[in-house]
């Protein structure tokens, strides 16, 4: 008795037509798929280097350095930022900024304008505790 024959699936891209191939005696054959690429287990991290990753870096046209406090709110859309840039290069070198900003929900940086709710306001607020330089700088804007 003849087994049943191998339906084929229709591959992506051919418009719902079959991609066959004839093989050794005229038989239908599935056309041979691409491999599909495999990552590697990622290792796992050790202490130090995560402390190292933690270190934000940034780098616009007139300087270079590190983002040296960060202040962030979680809401549905984005988490809202606001970082204190310090220069290690370039023509700013020495000095302090400071940035509003965004990472969408992913955490990835968003080169946009920061638009923030008035109910989130005081979260962020609560968050410049955990960074004195960035708030004595905030206070400024208020005075």
């Amino acid at each position: 008795m003849k087994a049943a024959p191998k339906k084929l699936r229709p591959t992506a891209g051919t418009g719902g037509r079959r991609d066959i191939a004839r093989g050794a005696g005229g038989k239908q054959r599935p056309a041979a798929q691409p491999a599909r690429r495999e990552r590697p287990p990622r290792p796992a991290r050790e202490r130090g280097a995560a402390e190292k990753a933690a270190t934000k870096t940034f780098s616009l046209h007139w300087g270079k350095g590190v983002i040296e406090e960060e202040v962030q709110v979680a809401t549905p859309h984005h988490r809202p930022a606001i970082q204190l840039l310090r220069f290690d290069e370039g023509e700013a070198a020495g000095s302090y900024e400071v940035r509003f900003c965004h990472y969408d929900l992913a955490g990835r940086f968003q080169r946009a304008p920061l638009i923030l709710g008035e109910q989130d306001l005081a979260a962020l607020g609560r968050a410049l505790a955990r960074a004195p330089k960035l708030k004595r700088l905030l206070a400024k804007l208020l005075a």
